[in-house]
């Protein structure tokens, strides 16, 4: 990690991922607690998705990322696996968008 450059990773962005776990670890209890209670991490994941698109709040991304990294953890899929895949598989590169701010 230390020979990638600052312009494609953020640590701000996993610390705030790390944060936001740890807030609501001590305020809603163990991540195991939510699993057990059948918790729907993909809705939740959509619905702060929605809640990005809608607000702007970059907040709302660092916790579609915990609940990805939840759902990655604590499947729900019945046929969840990791294999790695090559860019013949790949949906392909974000589309072209209108720059919103100046890089």
């Amino acid at each position: 990690m230390a020979d990638l450059p600052t312009t494609e990773f953020d640590e701000g962005f996993v610390q705030g991922m790390r944060d936001r776990t740890a807030v609501s670890f001590f305020k809603y209890g163990p991540l195991a607690n939510a699993v057990a209670n059948k918790a729907d991490f993909i809705t939740a994941l959509v619905t702060r998705l929605e809640k990005y698109k809608e607000t702007g709040n970059t907040e709302w991304l660092m916790d579609v990322a915990n609940y990805a990294m939840f759902e990655a953890m604590y499947p729900s899929h019945r046929n969840a696996h990791f294999r790695a895949t090559d860019s013949d598989e790949s949906p392909g590169k974000a589309p072209e968008r209108k720059r919103v701010r100046p890089v």
